[in-house]
């Protein structure tokens, strides 16, 4: 059975814009069984943050938040997950979640950085994670990623719209090589990711054409910040069967469209440089 799934961008503390787009969507098209919110979810309006905390505003779905992304609201999150009001969860910096529906999902919170501070993750944090993919024998991916950060090299191969990748270019987003590994590494079947634009790169393919066992593709999805003044695309609405529940033939089904696997050099270069 599948389940529909809802995914935002920053939110930045716009509570009132998420509450109401959320609620319309729900209305609509939902039920929607869960909302996953990445990137930066409290704002600087500290009144605002404790009213979502201590339940005063209600999420209308589960909703599931990753930590901070800057030293000023780091303030909000405790150190470890926690359920803050019913319907609402902070994930907590790291960790794989398995939902009650079958739904496998990772993430990691926060941006790159050397100094330990509560809003950042390190390479540490990456080879936590991927523990789970060297304890498991035969182990084949998961449902989700979700990072606050892009990994490094998303469009690579990419050769169609040109319109978007010169606004990509424009941006100047900045990427991070390990999480690059991460998602190498996970196998999602989808990476979503906030702090930049929104962006849906066509799906790439995680094993070597002729080379390698065929294995399933994964689709990178960049979210805007909720209320962006280039009215970017900052929710995102989808259906996804649980890989667990799929059979091997659904699984690995290569759209047209799949392009060959992104990282690969950045993996090269990590490998001499380590």
């Amino acid at each position: 059975m599948s389940l529909k799934i809802l995914i935002c961008g920053d939110v930045n503390g716009q509570f009132d814009s998420l509450l109401k787009r959320v609620n319309a969507v729900n209305k609509k098209n939902g039920p929607f069984d869960m909302l996953f919110c990445v990137g930066e979810f409290f704002g600087p309006n500290k009144e605002s943050n404790e009213q979502i905390i201590n339940g005063i505003v209600k999420m209308p779905i589960s909703t599931y938040i990753l930590g901070s992304c800057c030293p000023s609201t780091s303030q909000f999150y405790p150190k470890d997950g926690v359920e803050f009001f019913a319907n609402l969860t902070y994930l907590g910096k790291r960790g794989i979640l398995n939902t009650t529906g079958g739904l496998q999902v990772a993430y990691l919170s926060g941006v790159e950085g050397t100094q330990g501070l509560p809003y950042q993750f390190n390479q540490k944090d990456v080879n936590e994670l991927l523990k789970s993919v060297k304890a498991s024998t035969g182990y084949l991916g998961l449902d989700l990623l979700l990072t606050s950060m892009w990994p490094a090299g998303v469009p690579v191969h990419v050769t169609s719209n040109f319109k978007v990748l010169d606004k990509l270019s424009k941006k100047d987003i900045e990427g991070s090589c390990i999480l690059s590994q991460l998602a190498a590494g996970l196998k999602p079947r989808y990476h979503f990711a906030g702090m930049g634009t929104h962006y849906e790169r066509t799906p790439y393919r995680n094993h070597r054409v002729l080379q390698e066992v065929a294995q399933h593709v994964t689709r990178f999805i960049g979210l805007a910040p909720v209320i962006n003044p280039e009215k970017d695309k900052w929710l995102y609405a989808f259906s996804i069967t649980p890989m667990r529940k799929l059979s091997r033939a659904q699984i690995t089904a290569q759209p047209d469209n799949t392009t060959e696997f992104p990282y690969m050099e950045i993996l090269a270069r990590m490998i001499l440089e380590y």
